[in-house]
C-alpha cells in the first residue's frame, strides 16, 4: 500500500510541476518584447532573466497557498456536516456488516464464498487510475482555464486523500479490522477503515460532478460504485468501511471545489465605469 501511495503521489506532483512550468512557459512566450518593434538591449535581457526565478517560485507558492486553503476547507464547519450527514449511513451500516459478509465468506473452512470472477478485484483496483491519468493530462493540455484548475485541485488534493486514510488505518480500533478472507491470515488485521480506493473514487467523482454536473458525475459515480460493490463482495472491506471512505472522498471534493472557485475568481475583472454619453457602463472580463 505504500509503494501505491508512492507512486500515486510522484505522479502527482510530477503532473503538478509540468502544469506550473506550462504556466511559466506561456508566460514567457507574451512578454513586453513581442510588442517592440526594435530588439530588446542587454539591460531588459538582463531584467527579464531575473524575473525568471521569481515565475517559478511564484507557481511553488501557489501550490503551496492552494494545500493550506484546501486544508483550511478541511477543518471548516462544511466538512462537520458532511461527515454529520455520512455518519448515521456509517452507523446503520455497522448494524449490518457481519450479515453481509457471511454472504460472501464461509467461517468454518475460512473460504471466499459467492463470488465475483477473479479478474473483478484488480479491474477495480485499476480502473481509478484512468480517470486520474486522463485528467491529470488536462494540466498540461487544458481545454479551458477552468479543466485546468479542477484537473490540477484533483492532483493537488489526492496524495493528501491517501495520507489522510493511511494515518487513520495505523489506530488500532475495532472498526478499523479488515473482514475476514481467505487471502489474508486467519486472525484480526487492521488497515480496512477507511476504504482508500473508494475515498479516491469518490473524490474524482464528487469534484468532477460538482464542476460539469451529470456529464461527468454519473460515470464516475458508477465506477466509484463499481469499486465500493467489489471491494465488499471480494472481502477486502465490511461495508462500513466503504461508506467511510466515500465519506472521506467527499469531503476533500467539496474542499477542492471551494479552491477552485477561488483561484478561478481572481481571473475575474469587473469594471465600472461611464461612456462617452455619460450613461454608466458595466463590464466583466476573464483573465486567461
Amino acid at each position: 500500500m505504500k509503494k501505491k501511495g508512492g507512486r500515486v503521489l510522484a505522479w502527482s506532483m510530477f503532473m503538478l510541476l509540468a502544469c506550473e512550468s506550462h504556466v511559466v512557459i506561456a508566460e514567457n512566450v507574451f512578454t513586453p518584447f513581442a510588442l517592440q518593434t526594435e530588439p530588446p538591449t542587454k539591460r531588459q535581457l538582463r531584467k527579464e532573466k531575473r524575473k525568471k526565478p521569481n515565475r517559478m517560485s511564484k507557481g511553488v507558492e501557489n501550490v503551496l497557498r492552494d494545500i493550506f486553503v484546501l486544508h483550511r476547507h478541511i477543518f471548516s464547519f462544511d466538512s462537520f456536516k458532511i461527515w454529520a450527514s455520512i455518519f448515521p449511513l456509517f452507523i446503520a451500516a455497522r448494524m449490518i456488516d457481519k450479515k453481509i459478509h457471511n454472504c460472501f465468506y464461509d467461517p468454518c473452512r475460512h473460504k471466499n464464498t459467492n463470488q465475483m470472477p477473479s479478474w473483478c478485484e484488480p479491474l477495480a483496483k485499476n480502473l481509478i487510475g484512468v480517470p486520474l491519468a486522463i485528467f491529470g493530462a488536462r494540466t498540461i493540455f487544458p481545454v479551458n482555464k477552468d479543466v485546468q484548475q479542477t484537473s490540477r485541485m484533483l492532483l493537488l488534493g489526492l496524495p493528501f486523500v491517501l495520507w489522510g486514510k493511511d494515518l487513520i488505518k495505523k489506530i488500532r480500533f475495532e472498526e478499523n479490522l479488515r473482514p475476514k478472507n481467505e487471502n489474508f491470515p486467519n486472525e484480526d488485521c487492521l488497515g480496512g477503515f477507511p476504504s482508500g480506493h473508494m475515498a479516491e473514487a469518490m473524490y474524482t467523482a464528487v469534484l468532477f460532478g460538482r464542476r460539469y454536473g451529470v456529464r461527468y458525475g454519473l460515470p464516475l459515480g458508477i465506477v466509484a460504485t463499481a469499486v465500493g460493490i467489489t471491494f465488499t463482495v471480494c472481502n477486502r472491506h465490511f461495508f462500513s468501511q466503504v461508506i467511510a471512505g466515500a465519506g472521506l472522498g467527499v469531503m476533500y471534493a467539496y474542499a477542492a471545489d471551494k479552491v477552485i472557485n477561488t483561484n478561478l475568481g481572481k481571473d475575474l475583472i469587473f469594471d465600472v465605469g461611464m461612456d462617452a454619453q455619460g450613461a454608466t457602463t458595466f463590464g466583466v472580463k476573464f483573465r486567461f
